[in-house]
């Protein structure tokens, strides 16, 4: 029966049409299984040969491995760039962001070839992870591995930061194909100066402080001067765009050309010592080399760093556990010191175990260099003792985790327990213990031994410098001890006549100190979230003093009757179980802030939240795994400073009344984090994610008051109530499907053949999965439950969409044999909301000859073709359909027939979705949502921002130069009026790219300016031939900007500011870059001489040079 229903109809027409489809599908499915094969980045070897930066997977820090990825950019397209900015500023170095003028200590990390541990931008799994927390004996800290550029991890610059070490990457060309590097690095001036402005780039971008330059290979003589211009350049870019940043060269290639350590500076390796910061002289070197060095260098001693290897390969004085012998002739001599390697320590697994043999490795550093940096800066001082390890996570002392884990950025600042003089016979024993339950992070400090009646223990924590101000100060701690020990913090203030005092603030039972110390202040107890730990608040007004020093004080009382002791179970640096003992305390944390500053928090609804790269997968069972990422940033654009934010997810289900204890996922250093692979039970219907802000004060903001964002994932089932006969493709279940945007979920872009999607005009949704039903329902049983799907994909995975095939022919037989109905189900209505929806319809060729659209109530809307236009060939239709939905909803019904008249044959009923009718609004009702703006992008925003940023910051140079050429021992007026007029063009050019970003209803976001050179002299150039070609440089670095600006564009398909760019920037850039390139020709020619005056006077008298810099 239906085989000779069917006969007349399978014609070559039909066939056709058949195989075309056919072909389609396979094809789509080719490209798909092929995309989805493709092997992730598994999480213990994501930078395998099959990584993909581009790709959402955990974020990790990786080094760049060819001169492509480092010209083209490519790093900054990576999806795990944003993860990896450093969010530490540089604690103060005090006057100046410059060195200080002694002697130094570089220390060169070189721990099994880097990115072990410390890639897991998000921490890792390793309790027992290589980590350096003897920061106050360090000044610049280099991350090393041999690939060709070493981007610092995160984790390294953060911590380093918040104790006021620099940090450097480094640059290193080795064997055959580092000198086919330096081949086409080297090959013109031009291709030496692109590299090193790619090089300075980064730099910035990712807020680390310079580079070391290592060039381990041969070079022909003839590349000496590129090479040197590419060191002069990259430390010019680097000193403009990093103020204090530094460039450090390795003694390797020699001035000749060829590849020989001289151990030593010389006059083959000083030229270019004399045009960066500082050299790191190879290890080999013997006795008498650091004082020839020091002889060389002259009044720059202190700026040669000689190298000493831990691991001894013939070093002086052996190294390993003798490297304070090279330490002690360095600090005769008075040179610095570049150390190589100390995580030998920890590679060769010295005894007894990590922690005791890298306090004593360190404490024979510090017993013979013999210097100690303070920490400086301003108050909030904040430190929790963490060193960025441990086997538990503990917020306001309620353990979160107890799963081990590693994150250097967590790294409080870290205490000077003179692990020089510790001595086991010592009373009480204080280290930093990572196996009793902290107040907060991972580690605390641990003091227990024996202490007699009413006698009392003192230990230095910390020197500093922190200005304390006008304003009374608060200082908390929190402590954990037996009930007969008790534990104090004393504060050392200097004043600004060299007067000390020492204040004591403590509970009570401390009072008889009172004589040990110039004042005593008794505590107020605040009651932590865990009954172990008390906080003792005090507060004082020392105002024109300077915070110097810490030590905690040990004190035990008379014993208390009838009250329960708190049991021992720390464990000490041996890592055994201890036994109970006379004194036992906890010193979990120690804020110092003062009284004036703002405690508050930004309420949850004034931040924006939003989720990224939405992935689901689902088992067998019914459960589900969701990765994705969070972002998050303040509505208003201010930048306060967090110290961190702490990641938590609630999974919630209607059949719960009560909410769960949220489940801590993980902190985050930067405004977003990837949650991978988290599992989402069957019975679970929502997640809400929270972002736990901490101040840098170590306050944390209450859950209930934090930004959150929540997905539902509960399942649907489908609408029938609407009767009739229709095929119904049936809304994306809400379980895979989020638009916390307003807008419409549409079908995945892999839904080709066959599928409706429905989106607002001009709004183009984010591409999420969504999984789809299709049902038959029969016209002449209208309350008939619907038969079983033709096609139903509960799992987003868009392979599954071959099944279409199958419908697809029953969607083609309907069209001839009878009407038919198509519905696209969904559940929102807005009264008195027009909304404009784009319907896209694959038609084939055995498609009907008329297509017409009427509404539920059978009224005729019109025509989609004429019906002298029949369709003969295969087609897709994008129609724009106005909608106005009444109080119950509302639907257009799509008419189609082969003889051409407009009775109602097909319908599609459309209605927004439930979960998002409270966004419904295209037009935006909030304050802070601009009207103006339209086909936008963010990144576009964020490019005009970046843009306006650098067009400050040459001003400021260009205003920094004006100043110095005006000065009456200088007085060069003509090239004064030169820069302050180029400056004021610079900052005409910010004023413009500021009125354009409104215009297109951006938000302007000003970031700081760095502070810029003040002294433009030069031995060898002079002032004015080193100011313009500084200025060129500077000149380029804007045209490349400017570049950047009109790739954004172009990415984005914004037009409009593509134009915006080449019409009111490109052109005016390349006629500043040609009269600056012949200024400092004209310089070169006229010398440092008289010819400098002539110059001068023709620039203060030629109008046509006003306007040269753009």
């Amino acid at each position: 029966m239906i085989h000779r229903r069917l006969r007349p109809y399978i014609n070559r027409q039909f066939l056709i049409s058949a195989r075309t489809t056919l072909r389609c599908i396979l094809r789509n499915l080719l490209s798909l299984i092929m995309s989805n094969s493709a092997v992730e980045p598994h999480e213990s070897a994501p930078d395998t040969p099959t990584f993909d930066p581009s790709h959402p997977s955990l974020p990790i820090s990786y080094p760049i491995k060819t001169l492509h990825e480092l010209e083209s950019r490519s790093y900054f397209d990576s999806f795990h760039y944003p993860f990896n900015k450093a969010s530490v500023p540089i604690r103060s170095l005090g006057s100046s962001s410059s060195l200080p003028s002694r002697r130094r200590l570089l220390v060169c990390h070189d721990m099994a070839g880097g990115y072990t541990d410390d890639k897991w931008v998000q921490g890792g799994t390793n309790a027992d992870a290589y980590a350096i927390w003897h920061w106050h004996l360090i000044d610049v800290f280099v991350y090393f591995s041999h690939s060709l550029v070493t981007l610092p991890p995160p984790c390294w610059t953060n911590t380093a930061h918040r104790h006021g070490v620099k940090v450097l990457g480094t640059f290193i060309t080795e064997w055959d194909e580092g000198r086919a590097v330096c081949n086409e690095m080297l090959a013109t001036k031009e291709s030496a100066q692109m590299y090193a402005e790619r090089l300075a780039e980064l730099a910035a971008a990712l807020g680390f402080d310079g580079w070391l330059m290592n060039i381990e290979v041969n070079l022909d003589l003839g590349q000496i001067e590129n090479l040197k211009e590419f060191v002069k350049h990259l430390t010019l870019i680097m000193h403009s765009s990093v103020p204090g940043s530094l460039v450090i060269w390795y003694d390797s290639v020699t001035i000749s050309g060829e590849l020989e350590y001289q151990n030593k500076l010389d006059e083959y390796n000083k030229p270019f010592f004399d045009i960066c910061d500082g050299i790191f002289v190879n290890y080999t070197w013997e006795e008498d080399y650091p004082r020839l060095s020091a002889n060389v260098a002259g009044d720059r001693k202190f700026d040669v760093y000689m190298g000493i290897d831990v691991f001894g390969r013939n070093t002086y004085g052996g190294g390993q556990w003798n490297a304070n012998v090279a330490l002690d002739v360095l600090r005769k001599e008075d040179i610095s010191a570049a150390v190589f390697a100390p995580g030998w320590v920890y590679e060769t697994k010295q005894p007894p175990d990590f922690q005791t043999a890298q306090n004593r490795w360190w404490g024979l550093v510090e017993k013979s260099w013999g210097i100690l940096r303070n920490y400086s800066g301003t108050l909030p001082f904040y430190t929790n003792f963490d060193q960025g390890h441990g086997y538990h996570i503990s917020i306001d002392g309620h353990t979160v985790s107890d799963a081990a884990w590693c994150n250097i950025s967590c790294q409080g600042l870290q205490p000077f327990l003179g692990f020089a003089d510790v001595t086991p016979n010592a009373s009480i024993q204080a280290f930093v213990d990572f196996k009793e339950a902290s107040y907060s992070g991972g580690g605390n400090i641990t003091f227990k031994g024996s202490l007699e009646r009413q006698t009392y223990f003192q230990k230095r924590i910390f020197l500093g410098q922190f200005a304390v101000g006008e304003s009374p100060i608060r200082m908390l701690y929190s402590v954990k001890s037996d009930s007969n020990s008790s534990l104090g913090v004393a504060f050392e203030f200097t004043s600004i006549s060299n007067e000390r005092t020492s204040v004591l603030i403590a509970s009570p039972e401390m009072n008889q100190l009172s004589s040990k110390f110039d004042k005593v202040l008794m505590t107020r107890e605040l009651k932590g979230l865990s009954p172990e730990w008390v906080v003792h608040e005090g507060t004082i007004t020392m105002n024109g003093y300077v915070l110097t020093g810490m030590h905690a004080v040990c004190y035990r009382s008379e014993p208390t009757f009838n009250v329960p002791r708190l049991k021992s179970r720390s464990h000490g640096p041996d890592g055994t179980a201890s036994s109970s003992t006379d004194y036992f305390s906890v010193l979990g944390h120690v804020t110092v802030k003062s009284s004036a500053d703002n405690s508050d928090f930004p309420v949850s609804t004034s931040w924006l939240v939003n989720g990224e790269y939405i992935k689901w997968t689902s088992d067998s069972e019914g459960s589900r795994t969701l990765s994705l990422k969070l972002l998050w940033n303040l509505k208003d654009g201010h930048n306060y400073v967090f110290l961190n934010y702490k990641v938590y997810v609630e999974k919630l289900s209607d059949q719960t009344e009560r909410v769960p204890m949220p489940e801590y996922l993980g902190i985050a250093q930067v405004n977003c984090f990837y949650v991978s692979d988290l599992k989402i039970p069957s019975a679970i219907s929502r997640v809400k994610f929270i972002i736990q802000v901490c101040r840098d004060d170590g306050t944390n903001q209450k859950l209930g008051d934090s930004p959150y964002y929540e997905l539902h994932v509960e399942n649907s089932s489908p609408d029938h109530s609407a009767s009739g006969c229709r095929v119904s493709l049936l809304e994306p279940a809400p379980a895979a499907f989020e638009a916390p945007t307003p807008g419409f979920a549409g079908a995945s872009h892999d839904h080709e053949i066959a599928t409706l999607l429905t989106h607002p005009l001009n709004y183009d949704p984010p591409r999420v999965p969504c999984s789809y039903g299709l049902y038959l329902h029969s016209p002449s049983h209208s309350h008939h439950p619907p038969y079983p799907p033709l096609f139903a994909s509960p799992h987003p995975n868009p392979a599954l969409s071959f099944l279409c095939f199958i419908p697809l022919l029953i969607l083609i037989l309907l069209l001839h044999f009878s009407p038919f109905q198509l519905c696209l189900s969904s559940s929102l209505a807005k009264p008195g909301l027009s909304v404009l929806f784009r319907l896209e319809i694959m038609l084939l060729k055995a498609a009907a000859s008329s297509l017409s659209i009427s509404n539920v109530n059978g009224d005729h809307l019109g025509s989609l073709f004429p019906s002298s236009s029949p369709f003969n060939s295969s087609a897709s239709l994008s129609l724009i359909l106005p909608f106005s939905p009444g109080k119950n909803g509302s639907a257009l019904v799509l008419c189609a027939s082969k003889s051409g008249n407009d009775r109602p044959l097909t319908g599609v009923l459309f209605e927004p979705f439930e979960e998002v009718k409270k966004d419904m609004s295209l037009v935006p009702d909030v304050p802070q949502v601009s009207l103006a703006r339209r086909n936008f992008s963010d990144e576009c925003e964020a490019a005009i921002n970046e843009q306006i940023n650098v067009e400050y910051n040459v001003s400021y140079v260009y205003h920094a130069m004006f100043a110095y050429f005006d000065r009456d021992n200088v007085a060069l007026k003509g090239l004064a009026k030169f820069f302050r007029e180029s400056s004021e063009e610079e900052r005409h050019h910010a004023e413009k790219l500021m009125e354009y970003q409104n215009k297109r209803g951006g938000r302007v976001k000003l970031q700081s300016i760095v502070m810029p050179l003040t002294e433009f002299d030069h031995d060898e150039k002079g002032d004015a031939l080193y100011a313009m070609e500084l200025a060129l440089s500077l000149e380029k670095l804007t045209n490349e900007k400017l570049l950047n600006l009109h790739k954004a564009a172009s990415k984005n398909n914004d037009v409009q500011l593509a134009d915006f760019v080449e019409s009111e920037f490109l052109g005016e850039q390349v006629e500043a870059i040609k009269r600056m390139s012949e200024y400092v020709a004209q310089l070169r020619r006229v010398g440092k001489g008289h010819g400098v005056w002539h110059f001068d006077q023709a620039l203060l008298h030629d109008e046509a040079a006003h306007g040269a810099a753009a």
